[in-house]
């Protein structure tokens, strides 16, 4: 059974035939592409409502413009750590959620 990076983490652990080092990488592939969207739609709506520019905001956050672009446009790999996710939040006035559901 082929699984796209996306599928359901439940439906990849449910399938016996899989192999458990196949499904840890159908997870780690599936938690990449959640975190690179989450971060993407997080970021995008963050510098909507932040008035300034990129440059504006390396100058507040310390962190290079190219990274945040990146971020907003999902192309960061990884997502994105918390730390500077929080950095961002920080020099944007807001705060940063975090949950597991």
């Amino acid at each position: 059974m082929a699984y796209e990076a996306v599928d359901a983490p439940d439906s990849i652990l449910a399938d016996k035939a899989v192999d458990s080092s196949v499904q840890i990488e159908l997870l780690r592939e599936a938690a990449q592409e959640i975190a690179r969207s989450e971060v993407s739609d997080a970021v995008t709506q963050a510098l909507n409502e932040f008035s300034g520019s990129l440059r504006q905001l390396q100058a507040i956050s310390g962190l290079d413009p190219a990274f945040v672009s990146r971020l907003a446009r999902g192309l960061n790999k990884q997502g994105g750590t918390v730390a500077s996710l929080a950095q961002i939040a920080l020099a944007l006035d807001k705060t940063l959620h975090i949950s597991i559901e």
